[in-house]
């Protein structure tokens, strides 16, 4: 039997020497998860000793995050909301601002109503899975180019029992307008956290996030506004079949003004800015449901 070489403790200090200490919290998440215990473990035992095994899974986590990996893809999973989802390389890491797309989605949408909740690029599924289990009327489609992303939404729905929610593979808009959504009596609520990162801002951004996520889910096209511009067409085209439409999207820093003459362009209002946690404007919401 090989014996313990380590204790919890020291291996927390040696991922910070190696990381850094201002990633205290990560080393955390790494070595919980290499000894498959809750954080509050890791307080309560400090001089545990830990097996080889453990030891050998939990360095190679600390060198893949060297490497700039995010931590989400080593561990396989990411908190949002309440609940855990799975995440996959190459599909965008839900990050804890886009929550306040959800509340503003769960804002616009009375519990108990039928409404078709529409979500533009739903990557890893996190925004419909949690509509769709706080709304359990609404109708959710949701669509993605991305076979990757496809088919962990599929599984993130399964795994917290999501049946109000489909997916397909292809292009949103044009699966929109070809799907038979409008002209109906039934209202419709456009969601998305569509890229929105200006093409020639990419190669500056974080290692961690230039070099592991997908760049479809981040470049938006020259000035950043490509998806705001065609949400805007589509929303107006709603509106004109019609139908009751409204609009909730994630966005930018410093985007407000851009989006809200987006929005002027169509003659699309009223429209409404929530600020995130640290009090920059992130979500926009258009119209009444």
């Amino acid at each position: 039997m090989v014996e313990p070489i380590e204790t919890i403790a020291s291996l927390h200090e040696w991922g910070c020497t190696v990381l850094g200490t201002e990633q205290s919290y990560d080393v955390r998440l790494l070595l919980s998860s290499a000894l498959n215990q809750p954080l509050s473990y890791l307080i309560g035992h400090p001089d545990e000793r830990v097996s080889n095994a453990q030891f050998v899974q939990y360095k190679s986590m600390i060198k893949r995050r060297q490497l700039h990996e995010p931590v989400a893809y080593i561990l396989g999973e990411v908190g949002f909301g309440p609940r855990m989802y799975r995440v996959a390389a190459d599909v965008l890491v839900p990050r804890p601002e886009t929550e306040l797309l959800v509340e503003a989605a769960l804002g616009m949408v009375s519990d108990g109503v039928d409404v078709s909740v529409l979500e533009c690029g739903i990557g890893s599924g996190v925004v419909a899975c949690e509509i769709g289990l706080n709304r359990a009327k609404a109708q959710l489609s949701g669509w993605d180019i991305n076979p990757t992303a496809v088919s962990l939404s599929k599984d993130n729905a399964s795994l917290h029992g999501v049946t109000n929610v489909s997916v397909y593979q292809g292009d949103f808009f044009s699966g929109v307008r070809s799907g038979g959504y409008f002209p109906s009596d039934l209202p419709i609520l456009l969601v998305s956290n569509p890229p929105y990162i200006p093409s020639s801002d990419i190669e500056g951004l974080d290692a961690t996030v230039r070099d592991y996520e997908s760049r479809v889910a981040l470049d938006g096209g020259e000035t950043g506004y490509d998806f705001y511009v065609e949400l805007a067409k589509l929303m107006r085209d709603i509106l004109d079949s019609g139908t009751r439409v409204s609009m909730c999207c994630e966005f930018g820093m410093g985007q407000e003004n851009g989006i809200r003459d987006i929005c002027a362009r169509y003659n699309l209002g009223p429209i409404g800015f929530d600020r995130d946690y640290s009090g920059i404007y992130r979500v926009m919401r258009v119209g009444i449901m």
